[in-house]
Order: C-alpha cells, then sequence, then structure tokens
C-alpha cells in the first residue's frame, strides 16, 4: 500500500505538466461579402444650392450623425466567424498633398491677419475643367526662443474614385482600418456631374459637394491676439498643444502655441464618411466578394513528452517493485475451483457463515453444520415439510426437474 501511495504522489504532479493548453491563433484565407456601392447615385447626398453648397439630403444627415456620435457599422445577413482583414472595392476619395511653410513673429504680428491655425475646404476644377475638393490646414508647428513660429500649411486635391477599403469584419460589425487607408488601392477615378461647376441650381449634387457640405464642420481660424493669447473655437482648441514637454522653458512662460497637424483626421474623416455612405447607399444588387485573412482563436493542448516518460518509468518501476514484494504471498494454501461451494462462500452467502465460522468448507461439514431438512411430495412436487412452524410450503423441484436428477 506504502508503494502505490508513492507511485500517485509521484507521478501526479508529472502527468501534469505532461500536458499544456494555451489560446492559439489560427490564420486562414477566405472570401467573404459585404454590401458596399461602388460609386454613389447622383443625388444621394442632396441638390446643388450655389457653385459651392448644397441642400443636405436625409442619407448625408444620417451619415454625418453616425460619423459625430461613432456608431457601430454593422453588415446584415454577412457574417465573419473571428477576425476577417481584407479590401473591399467602395465609392470613395483619392488625394494628393503637399506642404508650404512661412513664418510669424509672435511678439509683434499678432492681429486678424496673423492666422496661427486654419482649416478650410473649396470646390475647385483643374485645366482640363475636372472638378476637385480641395482642402487646406494651417497651424503653428515650431516655435524658436524668440517666438518666431514657423506655419506650415497643406494643400490636398481631393477626387471622386473607387477604392479598396482596408476592413476588419468582426461577427456582423465592420471597422475601417484607418491606419492602412494611405496605402489602399486606387482603383479609377471618376466625374460626378452634380460637382462641375455648370451644375444648375436644384440639380443632384454630385459626391464632391456632398463631401464639402460635410467637412464644412471642421473649418475654423484661430489667429493672434497676443504673444501667448488667440481667438478661436473649438475644432482648433482640438489640436492645440498645451503639454510643457513640447516647449523650452522660454516659449512656454513667453508664447505657446504650437498645435498639431489636422490634415491626417480631415482626409481619415471624409474617408470614413464615404465609406459610410458608400454602405447606407447600398442594397442587395451591390454586394462586393473579397480576399480575406481570417484569425480565429482556438486551445490547442500540447504535450511536454518529457514529464510523460518520467511519469511511465516510475510508474512501471513501482509497479515491478509491487509484484516482487508480493511474489508468494497470493497463494491460498489449498486448490481451489469454481464449484458451487467456493463460489457461495467466496460471496459470502447467509447459508455458509457458520460453515466459514467453523471452518469446514466441506460437503460434510455443511450437512453437519446445516443438519437435515424434511421434505415430502405434494403433487410431484417436492417440498419443505415445514408444517409446525408455518402455514405455506415452498417448492424445492418440479416433477420434470425430478426425472432430470
Amino acid at each position: 500500500m506504502l508503494a502505490l501511495i508513492i507511485i500517485k504522489v509521484a507521478t501526479g504532479p508529472l502527468l501534469q505538466r505532461a500536458t499544456r493548453q494555451e489560446i492559439k491563433e489560427m490564420m486562414t484565407e477566405d472570401t467573404i461579402k459585404l454590401n458596399v456601392i461602388q460609386q454613389l447615385p447622383p443625388g444621394w447626398t442632396g441638390s446643388v444650392e450655389t457653385n459651392s453648397s448644397i441642400v443636405g439630403s436625409p442619407n448625408s444627415v444620417q451619415v454625418t450623425s453616425a460619423w459625430w456620435h461613432k456608431a457601430t457599422i454593422s453588415s446584415p445577413g454577412y457574417y465573419c466567424d473571428g477576425t476577417c482583414d481584407g479590401n473591399v472595392p467602395g465609392a470613395g476619395i483619392t488625394y494628393n498633398c503637399s506642404s508650404t511653410t512661412r513664418t510669424l513673429d509672435l511678439i509683434t504680428g499678432y492681429g486678424p491677419a496673423a492666422v496661427l491655425f486654419a482649416i478650410n475646404t473649396t470646390m475647385s476644377q483643374d485645366s482640363t475643367g475636372a472638378p476637385f475638393l480641395l482642402l487646406t490646414t494651417l497651424y503653428s508647428s515650431t516655435i524658436d526662443d524668440n517666438c518666431t513660429a514657423t506655419l506650415m500649411v497643406d494643400t490636398c486635391k481631393i477626387e471622386a474614385a473607387i477604392i479598396e477599403y482596408p476592413v476588419t469584419l468582426q461577427n456582423s460589425t465592420v471597422t475601417l482600418n484607418s491606419a492602412k487607408l494611405k496605402s489602399t488601392r486606387v482603383r479609377s477615378i471618376y466625374t460626378d456631374s452634380g460637382d462641375l461647376p455648370t451644375a444648375r441650381r436644384g440639380s443632384p449634387a454630385g459626391v464632391l459637394r456632398g463631401l464639402k457640405h460635410f467637412a464644412t464642420t471642421f473649418d475654423t481660424r484661430t489667429w493672434l491676439t497676443g504673444p501667448s493669447t488667440y481667438n478661436g473655437d473649438l475644432i482648433g482648441e482640438m489640436f492645440i498643444q498645451t503639454d510643457s514637454k513640447v516647449y523650452t522653458d522660454f516659449t512656454y512662460e513667453t508664447c505657446a502655441l504650437k498645435w498639431s497637424s489636422p490634415t491626417d483626421y480631415v482626409l481619415n474623416a471624409m474617408q470614413d464618411f464615404m465609406f459610410r455612405a458608400a454602405l447606407r447607399a447600398a442594397n442587395g444588387t451591390d454586394s462586393q466578394t473579397f480576399s480575406v485573412r481570417r484569425a480565429k482563436y482556438i486551445l490547442v493542448f500540447h504535450s511536454v513528452y518529457g514529464y510523460l516518460a518520467a511519469a511511465s518509468t516510475i510508474t512501471l518501476f513501482g509497479t515491478f517493485f509491487v509484484l516482487i514484494r508480493l511474489q508468494g504471498q497470493w497463494s491460498l494454501g489449498r486448490t481451489v475451483s469454481l464449484s458451487p461451494l467456493e463460489t457461495a462462500n467466496a460471496f459470502s452467502a447467509p447459508l455458509m457463515e457458520c460453515v466459514r465460522l467453523n471452518k469446514k468448507i466441506t460437503v460434510n461439514g455443511i450437512l453437519q453444520d446445516i443438519g437435515q431438512i424434511p421434505v415430502k411430495h405434494v403433487d410431484g412436487v417436492m417440498v419443505v415439510d415445514d408444517e409446525s412452524t408455518s402455514s405455506t410450503v415452498e417448492p424445492l423441484l418440479t416433477h420434470s426437474q425430478q426425472s432430470n436428477i
């Protein structure tokens, strides 16, 4: 018994370490569908009012509201078991940006014309007459110890296009991957007649006019009113840098008026608006099939064969040791068989109780201890003759059974 306990205690921890589990990411290639339209229908965002403005439609209002509230984008009818990453074609924009700089003395140069931060969008057209949306941003990017600010001016030419949106689909929730938008592939650039300067009032507005209507929310202007003061609005204050670590001690105390670039923020907002619009404008016939990489987390079991071998070795040696110790101790000292007497004795039959106590496990010993049982024949059946103790008699042997004796 002690040897068995030792084996159990020694092998238990080893067997527990022989198998370990972990959560593993499994990657597979797959295809999936999503309802995304590749070109917004004419007038979907509204109708033309002037050369630079539109009357917004309920569609554009709903998409703008969803963007401001960061509403979850769902894909009814389409589902990804896990996390699916891919590029889906849809109505979007493409852009090219360039930058210039100029300086501004923050000590003496203040006034309404001394702009420190600005965002502006206007409709324009190139030399061929093709329309485009012009985004211009200005911000104070650096300040030296003389309180001379470097003003960065970014100019972006934005055109309507069919692009491949980098998306992530989890269950039925769609997320636009903003970090990959800059490297997204442009399938084609197109011109919407509703964006042309010749579009009449009340005619269906184009994509760029609708996008300008959305981007007007960001139009802002902040100008210098003193070496360390300014006049602006909430949009400008979203990007101002107030952390002392981005200034020297002198500039932080004297002219701490630096802003971070709003260009990427506005461009990503436009892309998000277009993606939401492309999803909302789509119907059952605008389903796009695209390739994805599906990531799914599964429970994986690993076998550590070293621990298993050690536990098996201990078990084998322990079993061998127990067999050696018990050799010769299992002998009963007599010849045994499967006779009814041996079986009844092994299963502790009540009739054998007195026989086991007297150790008379023989036929004569059993008859001597049990005694004789009086019987009689009743209608060819052998029954116990026990009328003195019971009014009923139990059959012992039927007539047919007697004939087989």
